[in-house]
């Protein structure tokens, strides 16, 4: 028996090893196993931007941008108005902290109400607290919903000077809030301890798993032998000693700390953009999607009731952004016929966007119940003034 044992042993361990040894860095983000129609059916994220992708530890990163609550917000989750969100960063870890977060230029540091089909501004400051190489987002968390997550960038936090996040309490004291506390949590930690300590080598020393489950299957009226009156008394022992502890504990904290404050929630209603809404879409066709190629077809007419002709620049979607060449935008936006669309004018156009994004982060899903697409489409006039419209559409397998 104990050589079976340790050739299992010696095999998890070399399995381990080898795990271990062909695992790579990882690359991929957690935002693709959410599913498509919520990616790209709840919020569109536009014109977002980060101040720097390279900081030194300590020095602050600022993204801004705009996030729209589409209309066509999918039906089988909890709409927007019956929800409430909080803005905030998603990044692997406590990397960064974040310092100020606005919405419609307003402070936001609690939940907020917004409206579906309304647009928002968004400024969020964050300080590089450890060094590395991060994937940095803006995330719109919504209750009962989970984390949209936005756009992404690498950022590098550099070596500089050791952290200090430093704040002011009531008492007018400054702390370290990176150190603050840090021995009275260890101290209180190691009493839990001790406790589970004791209580784990009364019960498993003197007679260890594997001897109570021979005994269990073997024997006969055994339980009075692995608790008995001894074993009893002990838990008592433990749970009137476990007791004590606590009620010291509330005891000590009481008396340290006298100056306390509620638990309070502080609610937003950040404004909205008012935004010119000139240009309107229609689809004149289902979305059609080839897998095989990972290229999206959209057919769709387009009016202007403006004042200046309008182009198309960019469509946006979950984290990603196609642009038409010259836009600097990383995937690739086609517009055959791309020549500006006049003031009172109505054309028939057709969007071309193939990349492997569409598979790779889990955008385009042709086996839920109804696969559909939405995003921003966004126009410029010569002006340099932009307007997104808001597309949505039932996709369909390319013929």
């Amino acid at each position: 028996m104990r050589r079976v044992f340790q050739f299992l042993l010696l095999l998890m361990t070399a399995l381990a090893g080898t795990v271990t040894a062909l695992a790579g860095p990882a690359s991929a983000h957690g935002e693709n196993a959410q599913e498509a129609f919520i990616k790209t059916g709840a919020v569109a994220w536009s014109d977002v931007k980060w101040s720097t992708n390279k900081i030194q530890r300590g020095e602050s990163v600022t993204m801004t941008g705009r996030m729209t609550l589409l209309t066509n917000w999918p039906g089988k989750i909890a709409k927007p108005e019956n929800t409430e969100e909080y803005l905030n960063v998603n990044a692997p870890g406590p990397v960064f902290v974040v310092t100020d977060r606005r919405v419609g230029g307003e402070f936001v540091p609690g939940r907020m109400k917004m409206e579906r089909g309304k647009t928002y501004d968004f400024k969020l400051t964050v300080v590089g607290r450890k060094e590395g190489r991060w994937h940095l987002h803006p995330m719109l968390q919504f209750k009962t919903v989970g984390p949209i997550i936005g756009p992404g960038q690498w950022v590098r936090v550099e070596g500089g000077p050791t952290y200090r996040n430093e704040v002011e309490l009531a008492n007018g004291k400054v702390v370290n809030l990176e150190s603050y506390g840090r021995s009275t949590v260890l101290s209180w930690h190691l009493i839990a301890l001790l406790p589970a300590v004791v209580w784990l080598v009364y019960w498993l020393v003197p007679r260890p798993l594997l001897y109570r489950a021979k005994l269990l299957a073997t024997g006969e009226n055994v339980e009075e032998e692995l608790v008995g009156p001894r074993e009893r008394r002990f838990g008592v022992y433990t749970a009137v000693g476990i007791a004590v502890i606590l009620g010291s504990g509330m005891l000590w904290a009481k008396n340290a700390y006298p100056e306390t404050v509620p638990q309070q929630i502080r609610r937003h209603n950040p404004p909205a953009l008012d935004l010119p809404k000139t240009l309107a879409v229609e689809n004149t066709d289902l979305i059609r999607y080839s897998p095989t190629e990972e290229k999206v077809t959209w057919k769709l007419k387009v009016t202007n009731n403006g004042q200046q002709p309008a182009s198309i620049r960019e469509f946006t979607t979950s984290t990603v952004t196609f642009g038409v060449p010259g836009s600097g935008q990383e995937y690739s936006l086609v517009v055959p016929d791309d020549a500006p669309i006049n003031p009172g004018e109505t054309r028939e156009l057709t969007l071309v966007m193939a990349d492997s994004v569409w598979g790779h982060h889990g955008l385009i899903s042709l086996h839920e119940v109804q696969s559909s697409l939405s995003g921003l489409l966004i126009f410029e006039d010569p002006t340099g003034a932009r307007e997104g419209v808001e597309m949505w559409g039932e996709l369909t397998r390319a013929r």
